[in-house]
């Protein structure tokens, strides 16, 4: 649960505002700062209370006297770490950013009160979860722009996500992180990706970029920031795929994709003419030998785009397996709704630059362990021939 703290600044008493190489004599309301978030020393204080702060919040706010003792909200940080040096001062750490134009609070409602709640501001560092005016000062504060600009250290390494896709995703997580990949600028809504996953709410597709964020968050430490749910505070875990707009829906992180590209499970050239088709996986169709869940591409021309000729497959032949009827949605619920593999018929020595797969003819929905069958011979089993021995084995 996300918890908020206040640092009071007395300038007065210090000399000095909290940011460096300010004229001290220059009127707050005149100053501009440099609102970008860095990582940085933010306070200096003797408050224990840190150390169980460590993961929140925290806003600045300064006081200094012009005739009247006025009151900014300067700053806004995550406190990330400490140091504590042999004073028992204690050095806090984090990712924040200044106020370009400090924010003046005499005048905010239930201000006032709140400064007494806050002993005049005489304890320094202390939470400030139970008055009202938190979410008054949150109000003007960003932790998502906070989280997405300091992503660099905040978000996981391009090593880090290959880690979780190669060890913790399973095939139907990776092919969802695939649709996104080939969207436009990798891009898409929850409406738009379960229409490419052929989904009948859009609701399964957020649930779904959630449980992959949970993935990365449980594989890798980083925790997200909450946001506010159905159920008060949750993790925002789906920030962990992409940077989230409202109308645009996630934008994949640079790391991300190069991850996705570095295991080869997208096309690194995103303008070549090939594409690979999701859960299409040929490990016996190679000539050479690949380690064990070694995922084998699948290219399809360009024109058709991977997604676009799965779901003209989908479409015709519907969602369950093709030659044993096996339904992924009926046996393990919402979850794998609509998940399938498609079956590629052409074989894949004769498919050329040259080639229009088509969706009707070419492609057919099979469930995974047919699509591991029809592999298991060289060349590959037929669907009759796989139906046959389906027939035969009493299935």
């Amino acid at each position: 649960m996300t918890s908020y703290y206040i640092q009071y600044h007395n300038a007065d008493r210090i000399g000095s505002y909290p940011t460096e190489k300010l004229n001290f004599e220059a009127d707050i309301n005149s100053l501009t700062l440099d609102n970008s978030v860095k990582y940085d020393s933010w306070i200096y204080t003797k408050k224990r209370t840190v150390e169980n702060a460590v993961g929140q919040y925290c806003f600045l706010i300064v006081g200094k006297t012009e005739k009247i003792k006025k009151y900014y909200l300067w700053a806004f940080f995550k406190i990330d770490d400490f140091e504590i040096n042999n004073d028992g001062y204690y050095t806090v750490y984090g990712h924040g950013y200044d106020f370009e134009h400090p924010i003046f609070l005499n005048e905010l409602q239930d201000f006032n009160d709140f400064k007494y709640f806050c002993g005049n501001f005489g304890l320094g560092f202390q939470n400030i979860d139970n008055h009202s005016f938190y979410k008054t000062l949150s109000s003007f504060s960003s932790e998502t722009y906070l989280l997405v600009n300091s992503k660099e250290i905040l978000f996981p390494s391009t090593e880090q996500y290959q880690d979780v896709i190669s060890k913790s995703l399973s095939t139907k997580q990776i092919e969802i992180l695939q649709t996104l990949y080939y969207f436009p600028n990798s891009s898409a809504t929850a409406k738009e990706l379960a229409k490419a996953l052929n989904y009948e709410s859009y609701h399964a597709a957020n649930r779904q970029i959630g449980q992959i964020g949970k993935i990365i968050s449980q594989t890798t430490g980083i925790i997200p920031p909450t946001y506010q749910g159905n159920n008060g505070d949750q993790p925002a875990y789906f920030l962990l795929i992409g940077e989230y707009y409202k109308d645009t829906g996630w934008e994949m992180w640079d790391e991300l994709q190069q991850a996705l590209r570095n295991l080869n499970l997208v096309s690194e050239d995103t303008d070549n003419s090939n594409e690979r088709l999701p859960t299409e996986t040929f490990q016996f169709d190679e000539n050479e030998l690949y380690k064990e869940g070694k995922v084998v591409q699948v290219f399809v021309n360009r024109y058709e785009r991977n997604q676009k000729a799965r779901q003209e497959c989908i479409n015709h032949y519907g969602d369950k397996c093709f030659t044993c009827g096996f339904d992924f949605g009926a046996t393990y619920g919402d979850i794998a709704k609509g998940f399938i593999h498609v079956h590629h018929l052409t074989p894949l020595a004769d498919i050329n630059e040259e080639y229009n797969v088509d969706p009707i003819n070419d492609l057919v929905p099979v469930c995974a362990n047919c699509h591991s069958a029809i592999h298991l011979t060289k060349p590959a089993m037929t669907i009759e021939e796989l139906k046959q021995r389906l027939k035969t084995s009493g299935r």
